[in-house]
Parts: C-alpha cells; structure tokens; sequence
C-alpha cells in the first residue's frame, strides 16, 4: 500500500456505526445473560449437602409481601434457625425434623428435607 493512502478495509468504528441497529437486541440480550450468571454465582453450592436432623422449638407465622407462612424454630447443632414448613405435615412443638444444609460462599441454607413425613413426634 502506498504512504499517505488509507485502507480499503471497514474499521470497527464503522462496523459498529453502520451495524448498530441491529446488534442492539443480541447485545442486550448477552449483557442480561451475563449479569444473570454473575448473580447466581453466588448463591452455587460449595460443598455437598448435608442431611440434619432437628428438633421443633416453635411454631408460628411469619408475614412477607407475598402473604402469610407457616414457620418452625428448630434447634440444630446447638443454635435455632428460623425455617418455612408446611402446615400439612402437622409439624408440632417438640416433633423431630429432617433438614438438608447446603453451603454457600456466604454461610449455607437449610431446608425442609423432601421427604414424605419431615416430621417425626418423639
């Protein structure tokens, strides 16, 4: 090529420029994707899920924006932690119930195990 002449090849500016129309959705949707990706790393389990078993302290409701849960204080592992369980499985106040652990990068989560029968009277 000769000194002082320019390329006949489109730069990336112009690609972008004449393109941008229709690049406009795919990118949106690429970005959705990663942010969503990003947000759920996090929350990937770091270890393999642990079968507990607890014991029932307390029974009550508890209110979000959604509407009213039935909820169980349970005594696992020498601390309470505050689940959601069903009103179906007639859970009671002193009644065994199986729980899974999940860890996390910050801390775990701990569940209902799904079983037929969570609860088991002592």
């Amino acid at each position: 090529m000769e000194p002082g002449r320019k390329s006949s090849r489109p730069s990336f500016r112009s690609f972008l420029a004449v393109n941008s129309e229709a690049l406009g959705v795919p990118l949106l949707i690429l970005c959705v994707a990663i942010l969503f990706i990003a947000l759920l790393i996090p929350l990937l389990p770091t270890g393999p899920v642990r079968h507990l078993e607890g014991e029932i302290t307390a029974i009550g409701m508890r209110e979000t924006y959604e509407g009213s849960h039935a909820s169980a204080s349970v005594r696992l592992e020498g601390r309470i932690v505050r689940i959601e369980v069903s009103t179906r499985y007639d859970c009671r106040v002193g009644d065994r119930i199986q729980l899974t652990q999940r860890p996390t990068r910050w801390g775990s989560t701990t569940r209902l195990a799904i079983t037929r029968w969570p609860c088991a009277r002592s």
